[in-house]
């Protein structure tokens, strides 16, 4: 059997870790499957400079905007694929091109695009458009796939009710896994580790809106005003690409300055991207762990 992999639209956060444990598992693992693996050349660099022996890369070449990029997969790849002898489109991503015949597969991952109150998410007209927009294609793309995929039952309940219960037959939910590699009790070297750093509450993921990190820092302002002697640190990327998002870079960025350092006052630190081999040791130092988001798939 012959699989395409197309994980164009997974470009930063879970996207992006899914599809390297994904590559991790197929390279280490003799399916018995002949894969490719869909990169672009703009996103994927990381992946694109990876030895990698048990698949095959096709590096193309697609617009940045998320619009034009999702009219590239729905008419451009189609065409690239024509004379193509794949058995199976595996979609890591929501959509898949609706005109294209193949047989496909399709990762349901995104809730944002099922929102249509964008409650606690600042929205104007063009995100509210482009988001209808999407869904509509990804309820299209759900309802042509062969076989849908859902990381959590309360994914699969929230996209069967916005198609009217129609899916019923032809899904699998499959949670999303913890790399034992990584995340294992060795990385703790002392048995009084936590007496001997300061306390801390941690945030870990990236910045957009609906991460709701906003309310965090007004409930730690809440702890701190009773004097409780305990820092907040925020680790993530912030997204610059949209326009939408530039509000949150810039109230961070004038609370911490451009290198994320301290603010002494409030006990906040901004360390913005770190390394995933370092999360271990501050996931275990930390005194509590806080993911205020008010929207993901799992």
């Amino acid at each position: 059997m012959r699989v395409l992999v197309n994980p164009l639209a997974s470009k930063t956060g879970g996207g992006t870790t899914y599809l390297e444990n994904f590559l991790q598992y197929i390279q280490e693992k003799d399916t018995g499957i002949e894969f490719t693996i869909l990169l672009s050349s703009v996103y994927h660099r990381n992946f694109i400079d990876q030895d990698y022996t048990r698949f095959k890369k096709w590096i193309v070449r697609m617009p940045r905007p998320a619009i034009l990029r999702i009219a590239w997969e729905q008419f451009v790849l189609p065409i690239l694929l024509l004379r193509s002898k794949y058995d199976v489109i595996f979609n890591l991503s929501d959509f898949t091109p609706i005109i294209m015949r193949k047989k496909d597969v399709v990762l349901v991952r995104n809730t944002n695009i099922y929102f249509d109150d964008f409650s606690g998410i600042q929205a104007h007209s063009f995100q509210r458009l482009k988001t209808y927009a999407q869904k509509i294609l990804a309820n299209l793309s759900i309802l042509k796939a062969k076989w849908r995929i859902f990381p959590s039952l309360s994914m699969y309940e929230l996209v069967n009710n916005s198609i009217h219960g129609k899916i019923n037959r032809n899904y699998s939910i499959i949670h999303y896994g913890v790399s034992r590699d990584l995340f294992n009790e060795s990385i703790i070297k002392e048995d009084n580790y936590r007496e001997r750093c300061e306390r801390y509450i941690l945030y870990v993921s990236n910045f957009a809106e609906h991460k709701n990190h906003k309310r965090l820092i007004e409930a730690f302002r809440m702890v701190k005003k009773r004097k409780e002697k305990i820092k907040l640190i925020l680790i993530g990327d912030i997204p610059k690409a949209k326009m939408i998002k530039k509000r949150l870079i810039n109230r961070l960025e004038k609370r911490w300055s451009v290198a994320g350092r301290m603010d002494s006052e409030e006990g906040i630190e901004f360390l913005g991207h770190i390394d995933k081999s370092r999360l271990p040791e501050f996931y275990s130092r930390a005194e509590i762990f806080v993911f205020p988001s008010i929207r993901e798939s799992f």
